[in-house]
């Protein structure tokens, strides 16, 4: 029997491969989206463009509703790439609480 934080340690890795797989999608398909989609949101799931849409909102609401919680990729063609990492999800964090309390 597989204890739990063993399990989640599976899940997760398991999940990075597959976003991995998601990304490298979009990066493949990355210059035809920038020649006619630029700014428009994208969904891949399964190694596969799903659609486009003019807002994260629209895109994710269509995501959540066929593929429930994911895991799939929503992207922004244009858009600088998000770290994955928890170590730079945190400096991102940090940078926004600073910037909010400068204001």
């Amino acid at each position: 029997m597989t204890n739990r934080p063993e399990y989640e340690a599976l899940v997760e890795a398991s999940l990075r491969g597959q976003m991995a797989e998601e990304i490298a999608t979009f990066d493949r398909m990355k210059i035809d989206l920038q020649k006619h989609h630029m700014g428009k949101y994208v969904v891949i799931k399964n190694v596969a463009l799903v659609g486009i849409w003019d807002t994260f909102d629209s895109a994710a609401q269509e995501a959540v509703s066929r593929f429930g919680r994911g895991p799939y990729l929503i992207r922004q063609v244009g858009s600088p790439p998000i770290s994955t990492t928890r170590k730079n999800r945190r400096k991102t964090y940090e940078r926004h609480i600073i910037k909010e309390n400068e204001k």
